[in-house]
């Protein structure tokens, strides 16, 4: 095609175009003749994140109906969603965390050398235990299916239930061959009834003991009882996790004379096509909406752990930025909103680096001490009455420090940090140094397939020698250096990004994939920890 017209002076905002069938400038005709043609992004910046961008609607009335502040500048601290759930909602980090380069002293990880995924979670810092213990009534519901976010995949989780409500049975009622087990673990584990009723015989007229899981029984892998979910939700029309919006209006109406705490973790809107979250913006909106007289005396947050890895907008330049710095709210109940000291600290906040750990903080200070001096003492951070923990973040209800503070002070890992030390392209003439870091990268990558127990099931991993080998570097004063690599490897041109000590190890062993691994991945290896290191070797054949 000859004649080719870009639509913008620069990539991204021609990608927009080809990539997202979006114009973020408006048009006119050279005489101006004809109506303006109004971009795609109206007054938003479309180099914010993609929630910023998807739901106008219900941001517009969060905003200006309750007082809503986002928070421009959260910094996730690790990769998925467990590991950035350790930190708003237990206040753990499963990471060690270094300075960028490794001139402080390491802060060793919550969990030690064990493996956080293997053991049971206490419920002593769970931030919604602590509301439950102060007469809270809870809520914590999720859509996914192949159990919760503590959970997944294969992990321990809580020894009990957390919440005093929750959706659990629902997320069993998944046909997944790993979760259908957990239906067995019942008093008595025959799904087509009891021992007294199979088959079809009358059995007891009432139930004979206080507890049983009967109703589990009833609604687990029996067909006939599971087309009966399925069609309900048909009927309903629910998908992609809104049966959860339902749930929590009734919660709401049910416990209104009740102080409560909720959690809806809504996974299934954005998981493997960024477009769905575009839609969900009237169901949000007319959520909020119908439930305003609940939210309008309440604190609440809408936000994302992280941002998008599963489609092709995570491997763009924006993309990566928007992993590490997820979308958040805050909305503050209608009797505060004329606190001036709060909506000033809220405000001036908004522009600050912030990590999950604040949020935990701002949780526990809306529970313990805002509420002790009725919101009036706001005017700098204060100790919390917690003895067993030290709180690792701070209150976004009180001022933070004049001058951000660094990724290591908030026990963010360097590899997640917004802030970024400036990087340099490796001269071609370091031949040595290139050929060990090559050497030292291929060695740590292939060796995650024999952390995860892989390699019968994984092709060993090469580099591609007809891609890039980027390597960049930063140099403080005391000469030690830090390499950035970005590598492509073969098979399946898997595109990979690491950072490496001046020692030519790995820095936190952390490898991270760049790019979509799905398909060379799950036929083999669909619930390790470390698929996203593997290319299934039944692919070669």
């Amino acid at each position: 095609m000859e004649y080719l017209n870009a639509i913008g002076a620069d990539s991204r905002l021609n990608a927009y175009g080809f990539l997202l069938n979006k114009q973020n400038m408006d048009v006119d005709d050279f005489f101006s003749l004809s109506k303006t043609k109004r971009n795609d992004f109206g007054d938003l910046d479309p180099c914010k994140t993609s929630d910023t961008i998807a739901l106008p609607k219900t941001r517009k009335f969060l905003k200006e109906k309750f007082n809503g502040i986002e928070m421009e500048y959260l910094n996730a601290i690790g990769a998925d969603s467990r590991h950035n759930a350790y930190g708003f909602l237990l206040n753990k980090q499963n990471m060690d965390v270094d300075d960028f380069f490794s001139l402080s002293k390491t802060k060793r990880n919550d969990f030690g050398d064990l493996d956080p995924c293997k053991i049971h979670l206490d419920n002593k810092t769970f931030i919604q235990e602590y509301y439950r213990k102060m007469g809270y009534v809870t809520l914590s519901v999720e859509d996914f299916t192949y159990g919760g976010i503590f959970n997944y995949p294969e992990c321990f989780g809580f020894k009990k239930e957390p919440a005093h409500h929750t959706l659990k049975p629902l997320q069993v009622l998944s046909l997944h061959p790993i979760m259908s087990k957990y239906v067995t673990l019942s008093v008595e584990d025959f799904t087509y009834g009891g021992i007294f009723n199979y088959p079809e015989c009358f059995g007891f007229k009432k139930e004979p003991a206080h507890h049983t899981l009967k109703p589990l029984q009833a609604l687990s892998l029996h067909p006939i009882m599971w087309k009966l979910v399925k069609d309900k939700f048909e009927k309903k029309c629910y998908h992609h996790g809104f049966h959860m919006m339902d749930y929590m209006s009734d919660f709401l109406q049910k416990y209104k004379n009740n102080i409560k705490m909720t959690l809806i973790w809504q996974t299934n809107i954005v998981y493997g096509n960024l477009n769905n979250i575009f839609a969900a913006d009237d169901i949000y909106y007319k959520f909020f909406k119908e439930n305003i007289k609940h939210y309008n005396n309440s604190f609440s947050i809408l936000m994302s752990d992280h941002g998008d890895k599963t489609d092709i907008f995570s491997i763009t330049d924006i993309g990566r930025y928007e992993r590490k710095n997820p979308y958040f709210i805050i909305t503050i109940p209608g009797e505060l909103r004329s606190n001036e000291q709060l909506v000033k600290n809220l405000k001036e906040n908004s522009k600050k680096h912030i990590s999950h750990f604040d949020i935990y903080a701002t949780l526990l200070d809306i529970l313990t001490n805002a509420p002790k001096d009725g919101f009036k003492m706001l005017d700098k951070q204060k100790d919390f009455p917690i003895e067993s923990d030290t709180i690792k973040g701070l209150s976004l209800l009180r001022p933070l420090p004049y001058f951000n503070r660094t990724c290591y002070d908030m026990s963010i890992p360097r590899q997640y940090c917004l802030c970024k030390p400036k990087f340099e392209l490796l001269p071609f003439y370091m031949e040595k140094k290139r050929t060990k870091i090559k050497k030292s990268f291929i060695k740590a990558l292939n060796n995650k397939l024999v952390e995860g127990n892989l390699t019968e099931k994984c092709t060993k991993m090469k580099l591609d020698r007809s891609e890039k080998f980027l390597i960049k570097f930063a140099r403080v004063e005391n000469s030690k250096i830090v390499y950035k690599i970005y590598a492509v490897t073969f098979p399946g041109k898997a595109k990979f990004y690491a950072k490496m000590g001046s020692n030519f190890e790995i820095i936190n062993n952390e490898i991270i994939r760049l790019d979509v691994h799905k398909e060379q991945a799950e036929p083999c290896a669909k619930y390790s920890n470390y698929i996203q290191y593997c290319y299934c070797k039944s692919l070669l054949s």
